[in-house]
């Protein structure tokens, strides 16, 4: 038994002698010698770009609303569009009370119920209106004679309308002359029964008012058919950007990009507008900015990414990862140069241009080419 107890003794030790944990071998290893992390010298053509959200929308939008009546309520009886419709010039686009309101072309809001004998630039507006949707005006340019007078009566029959009138009382010509005075009935324009707008086609994007009920306010939104991209650019990158640059759009839900084109490019708001952002209120904190193109339709409303090329080299230039750069006292920035022994050097480099982690380095002389490797870490 003394015998046994000695044997089991001697082989615990030598176990514990010569048999070590993962952990304990690990200790006994030390640390593991220091690798160099190294890249290879690139040549290639450096893109910078910037990447933004914008929401697309219409240049241009039109609230259509009543004006005035002569008499009775104000009740929506017909809306003879749907939203998402494409509108033409000359196009009923409501009734109120039976009475249109035609949209017509023009920058000059409706202001005043357009009689015989009217004149002015919203006569003129009224008469180009007029004969863009073929109807002759003979009148002199900015004069309501007989002949605008006639075109507006036959805008209204045309849509099934009647025209309102105003009553005119011709005098006898002659002081003298036995005669009776004659009445003559003339077609206005009256201000509530018409909506301009300056461009065309448009469509109905939003109807706020519904058949049956009173008409207050806006009844429906027009916009424009051209859509923009309106987004904010950040200070920092304003002097990266100038109008003309070419912008890629994308809609992820939609899966798929347009070719675009930044077409403005505004101030800082001031000072009160950034308070109220911050307060969580309204307004962009940096530079509005416009991308213009022939965006579809479908992306209306829509979030979407912009990609704006800031900028690019005219040919392929030597790159290194921005991680290789290290500055010196002097202010200067160089790479490390690692040899085929395994030698180091430092290289002095003035730095061009950057993109997607990558910076242009430009050596003094012959002594960094593509494919040398240097060091971007330990």
């Amino acid at each position: 038994m003394v015998a046994v107890a000695l044997l089991s003794s001697g082989v615990g030790f030598a176990a514990a002698r010569w048999i070590k944990s993962p952990a304990q071998q690990a200790a006994d290893a030390g640390e593991p010698p220091t690798t160099l992390l190294t890249a290879k010298v690139e040549r290639r053509v450096l893109t910078t770009t910037i990447v933004l959200r914008g929401q697309v929308a219409p240049s241009r939008t039109l609230d259509v609303s009543l004006g005035a009546l002569s008499e009775g309520a104000a009740v929506i009886t017909r809306l003879p569009v749907k939203i998402g419709r494409s509108v033409k010039r000359g196009t009923v686009v409501a009734e109120v009370s039976g009475r249109p309101i035609i949209v017509l072309p023009g920058k000059i809001v409706a202001y005043r119920d357009l009689r015989f004998g009217a004149r002015g630039p919203d006569v003129v507006q009224l008469q180009a209106a007029l004969r863009s949707i073929g109807y002759s005006v003979a009148d002199p340019r900015g004069e309501l004679g007989p002949g605008t007078s006639t075109a507006i009566g036959r805008l209204y029959v045309d849509r099934g309308y009647t025209a309102v009138f105003t009553e005119e009382t011709r005098k006898c010509a002659k002081p003298k002359t036995v005669c009776k005075p004659k009445t003559v009935k003339r077609p206005y324009l009256p201000v509530g029964e018409v909506s301009y707008t300056s461009a065309f086609p448009v469509r109905v994007s939003a109807i706020r008012g519904k058949f049956g009920q009173r008409a207050e306010g806006v009844i429906l939104q027009l916009a424009t058919s051209d859509l923009r991209v309106r987004s904010s650019l950040s200070p920092a990158d304003r002097d990266l950007v100038r109008v003309g640059r070419p912008v890629e759009i994308f809609s992820e839900s939609a899966g798929r990009g347009v070719k675009g084109k930044i077409s403005a490019i505004g101030e800082l708001p001031s000072a009160a507008a950034s308070l109220d952002e911050q307060a969580g209120e309204t307004g962009p904190s940096g530079h509005p900015i416009t991308v213009s193109g022939n965006i579809p339709q479908s992306l209306a409303g829509q979030d979407v990414r912009l990609t704006i090329i800031a900028g690019r080299t005219d040919s392929p230039v030597l790159v290194v990862p921005a991680s290789a750069l290290y500055g010196t006292t002097a202010g200067t920035s160089q790479v490390i140069k690692v040899g085929e022994g395994g030698g180091r050097e430092r290289i002095d480099v003035t730095i061009g241009a950057s993109s997607g982690g990558f910076m242009e380095v430009r050596p003094s002389g012959d002594v960094l080419r593509e494919g040398d490797s240097v060091v971007i870490g330990k």
